[in-house]
């Protein structure tokens, strides 16, 4: 006869380890997805507020914001496109990354806001 009790204890150290793993893993991704979105936000806020302004105040503010949220950006990775008495386009492209023991999982953003020109 085989003895079983000890299979149980080893299937629910397996199953809370399982869980631990994906509950770590979630919080990795979490933060990075966390800065994508509040970026894009903070893109809409300066296209929908600083819309005429000049396209170096622009890529400043984007600069400090992306700095805030400890986002890799380089002015390059910028684009504008004013199109007067219309509407204005914001949009980065950057990468990030997620560090495990054995792996890193890279991103590619690329968010892109639109909003009409504010008058003043």
């Amino acid at each position: 006869m085989i003895n079983t009790k000890g299979f149980g204890l080893i299937k629910a150290a397996i199953v809370i380890l399982i869980f631990g793993a994906v509950i770590y893993a979630g919080f990795k991704f979490a933060g990075v997805y966390f800065a994508y979105f509040s970026m894009k936000d903070r893109m809409k806020q300066t296209a929908k507020f600083d819309s005429l302004e000049p396209d170096e105040v622009i890529v400043n503010r984007v600069m400090e914001d992306a700095k805030e949220l400890k986002i890799s950006l380089l002015e390059e990775d910028i684009h504008i496109e004013k199109y007067p008495g219309d509407k204005i386009i914001i949009g980065i492209t950057y990468e990030d990354s997620i560090k495990f023991s054995y792996y890193t999982h890279r991103f590619k953003f690329e968010p892109a806001v639109e909003a009409p020109m504010s008058e003043r």
